[in-house]
């Protein structure tokens, strides 16, 4: 047991580290499921025939289920396009393009003392977490965060009997986000024509 006193001990630094297959998997994975649909649907949608033949390609159900700049309006029966999910995507793949070219990482251990390069410890965070810090009290529909938990997170409820296909409920959603120092709220929201929708957020808890 230590006899230095807490407040003396030396604090720990963390600098984040990821891999170069990992992010360009993320880059493929958002070209792929958000900006190719919006692509598809500003290309084809108007004209119903080109829609109907995109919507009846081998992938596309696939991938539109992961859409969450493509979507299904339940009320209309018809793929709507969310043009705030599409810059928020464009946004993401920006930065991920960034975190590849710079190596930011590798950058700022050049600027480390070199005696203490030795007690480096590599950690490997769910990229999940660098998401919730640019976007903590941002109130979205349940359902979007459930599958950004699933995707970025690989957060899923692993009671499920069909776990690998099972989005996180948010009881499940809460407990993973306390580990790492985030909270996950919840309420009903009204929207237009006094309809209401559940929503959630994240925040960071206090230290």
């Amino acid at each position: 047991m230590s006899t230095v006193p807490a407040t003396l001990q030396p604090a720990k630094q963390y600098i984040t580290d990821y891999p170069k297959e990992r992010l360009e998997g993320e880059v493929e994975k958002i070209q792929k499921y958000q900006l190719g649909p919006v692509e598809a649907y500003r290309k084809w949608f108007d004209d119903r025939k080109a829609w109907k033949a995109y919507l009846h390609q081998p992938e596309t159900v696939e991938i539109l289920k992961k859409s969450h700049t493509v979507v299904l309006d339940p009320r209309e029966g018809e793929y709507c396009w969310r043009k705030r999910a599409t810059l928020q995507a464009r946004v993401e793949r920006v930065f991920l393009l960034k975190m590849l070219e710079q190596g930011y990482q590798t950058e700022l251990l050049k600027k480390v003392d070199e005696s203490l390069l030795a007690k480096v410890e590599r950690l490997d965070p769910p990229l999940l977490l660098e998401y919730l810090n640019a976007h903590l009290n941002e109130e979205r529909y349940y359902q979007d965060w459930q599958k950004i938990f699933f995707e970025l997170g690989h957060i899923y409820n692993k009671a499920d009997g069909h776990a690998e296909k099972s989005l996180p409920s948010y009881t499940f959603a809460r407990q993973w986000l306390q580990q790492y120092g985030y909270d996950l709220g919840s309420k009903q929201k009204r929207f237009e024509a006094g309809q209401k929708k559940m929503v959630w957020w994240v925040t960071k808890l206090e230290n």
